[in-house]
């Protein structure tokens, strides 16, 4: 008696729309990318990944894909792993669930957390639906980079004064004492955050850290941001 589980057809399906777009993706490289390229690019990002795992997945030989192939392959790739898993942009609709087609986009925001479950065809909010921390993680991004650009904004009108005449120097002085200002309120704000994530038994976000890894004007490593 034959006891081998029989892959689930959607599961299937689905691992085969992955290998179309990770064929789509490495044959679009300049200058094209091997199946060969795309395998030592994976393992030389630590995981060991032979010829064969790849080009299984695109000609559909291969019934399923771990987590882990599919994160190093789009590491590789340099692609969101959701670009693979729906197709954004070369798909109208995703099988996000068995038996159930999606916009594209729709499945790959439900997936990142921006939105939803929805029903096939139509986007309605639900109210079960579970956000957090990543509610609070974007609005806190929001906050970081919104205080980025009062910096940045306030600065340049800043050095503008120096060589203006009188009557424009007030007024660019003004505008970035109004910036420095709205940069201490998204400051505060950030701060508020992220003390309400800590209550809520989150770790909060890294102050600094984005704005930080953009290289921003005037931002210090989170260490010294507070």
């Amino acid at each position: 008696m034959n006891s081998q589980r029989v892959p689930d057809p959607w599961a299937v399906s689905l691992t085969r729309s992955i290998g179309k777009e990770i064929e789509r993706h490495r044959k679009a490289k300049e200058p094209r990318w091997s199946a060969q390229r795309l395998a030592d690019e994976c393992t030389s990002l630590g995981m060991e990944t032979p010829r064969d795992v790849i080009v299984d997945l695109e000609t559909g030989r291969r019934k399923s894909i771990s987590v882990a192939e599919l994160a190093v392959i789009a590491a590789a790739l340099g692609v969101p792993p959701v670009l693979l898993l729906f197709g954004v942009g070369t798909e109208e609709t995703a099988e996000v669930l068995p038996g159930r087609h999606v916009p594209a986009f729709r499945a790959a925001q439900w997936f990142s957390g921006e939105g939803p479950l929805p029903e096939t065809g139509r986007w309605l909010p639900d109210q079960g639906w579970v956000t957090m921390p990543l509610t609070w993680y974007r609005d806190h991004d929001r906050k970081v980079l919104d205080e980025v650009s009062a910096l940045t904004m306030a600065g340049v009108a800043a050095g503008a004064a120096e060589t203006a005449s009188s009557a424009d120097r007030e007024r660019l002085l003004a505008a970035a004492d109004r910036e420095l200002e709205r940069a201490r309120q998204l400051h505060d704000q950030g701060r508020t955050l992220r003390e309400q994530i800590d209550l809520a038994g989150y770790l909060p976000p890294v102050p600094g850290e984005l704005s930080y890894a953009r290289g921003a004007p005037g931002r210090e490593p989170a260490a010294a941001d507070e």
